[in-house]
């Protein structure tokens, strides 16, 4: 199960595993009722995810469309060279922001 954190702006969400079509079932439910749960915005921290299949692409997809319908955006954060360098190829690195987390609220 993702880690599941929060701050003013955003629900941030430890991806823990790689997203594929053996993970996805599990996992988009889980985004899917964070994003509901604690907001339009949502940070997945990437950093344990090596690899990302097509139908992991689509869920991310998914994902995105359903917080920009609610108002807000997914940010991927931490990610490995090999999951950037997927992003890059997909064209997804400019339809998702991608970056540092954002800071934690004073």
């Amino acid at each position: 199960m993702p880690e599941i954190s929060n701050t003013v702006s955003a629900a941030t969400v430890r991806v823990s595993t790689d997203i594929d079509t053996s993970t996805v079932g599990a996992l988009k439910p889980q985004l899917l009722d964070v994003l509901r749960a604690h907001g339009p915005t949502l940070i997945l921290d990437m950093e344990p995810v090596q690899f990302i299949d097509s139908t992991g692409l689509g869920m991310l997809v998914s994902i995105l469309k359903e917080a920009r319908s609610a108002g807000g955006t997914v940010r991927l954060v931490n990610l490995t060279r090999e999951v950037m360098r997927l992003l890059q190829i997909t064209g997804l690195e400019r339809v998702f922001e991608i970056g540092a987390p954002y800071p934690a609220s004073s």
